[in-house]
């Protein structure tokens, strides 16, 4: 009986730890990852220089980028700010539906990018040209199909004007990321710039690392609480002996003491 309850006891202890252990290393990793935070609170990342020979630069479909890449950016409450400069002048960033961006650039030389890779320093891009002859029929800032524009501008180090959105509330579309030239001309050069403003980090860290603590000082107690003894139900018990009762004694004295017919013999002899 002790021994079954020992090993329930026992078995609780172990998948008490099992599921605390990971739930504090998921909180340590988030709050190492906290502390990477820039002075406004971002997370940046500065992309390796982009040098496109055709008239834009397309990012094809960003939700299925942050899905592989950076997946903790399409989680809530998170905004990505998107910013970029070059020797070429004023830029255009634009964000919208893919299959209209495509029509937009049918036949337009352009870089399409398809992946960014983790790394120390700027973030190598996975890139691919394509060739073509013609112009987009008008200006990026007529078209009438974009989600959000901006001119991604920076200045003095300062980003003036990014393009933001929050990934959270486009998950599943096929958005479009495209950088062009404001004039639409060819040769675009740039170097691009992404912060990430992640408000649920820091909730989600302590509450990982709480709830965790929690389970560890649980596993602990159910592990050292002490067991109290308990009589073996199993085994007979014998009954303890009952004596019978005393008979009632009692005491009686006469004075002067009366004379036994032993001491009357013996006084008649001595005579």
């Amino acid at each position: 009986m002790r021994f079954g309850v020992r090993l329930i006891r026992a078995a609780i202890g172990v998948l008490l730890v099992l599921l605390a252990v990971p739930l504090m290393l998921a909180g340590g990793g988030l709050w190492l990852v906290d502390q990477h935070k820039t002075a406004d609170g971002t997370f940046a990342a500065r992309l390796e220089s982009v040098q496109a020979p055709g008239r834009a630069i397309v990012v094809t479909d960003v939700d299925a980028l942050l899905r592989a890449d950076a997946p903790f950016a399409r989680g809530g409450r998170s905004t990505l700010s998107l910013s970029a400069h070059g020797p070429g002048g004023l830029l255009f960033l634009g964000l919208g539906p893919y299959d209209q961006i495509e029509q937009y650039l049918a036949g337009v030389a352009q870089t399409r990018i398809g992946g960014v890779r983790l790394a120390r320093g700027p973030l190598p891009v996975e890139r691919i040209d394509v060739v073509g002859e013609l112009a987009p029929k008008e200006s990026p800032y007529e078209a009438p199909f974009w989600r959000a524009t901006s001119t991604g501008l920076i200045r003095d180090g300062r980003v003036e004007d990014a393009l933001t959105w929050s990934p959270a509330t486009m998950r599943g579309e096929r958005l479009a990321v495209v950088i062009m030239n404001a004039d639409g001309s060819p040769g675009v050069d740039v170097q691009i710039l992404a912060r990430l403003r992640a408000t649920w980090v820091g909730s989600t860290t302590a509450g990982l690392l709480i709830l965790g603590s929690a389970l560890v000082l649980l596993a602990m107690l159910v592990l050292a609480w002490p067991q109290t003894p308990s009589r073996v139900l199993d085994e007979p018990v014998a009954p303890e002996p009952v004596l019978p009762p005393l008979p009632p004694v009692s005491l009686r004295l006469s004075w002067p003491p009366q004379q036994t017919a032993s001491s009357t013999r013996a006084s008649a002899v001595q005579q």
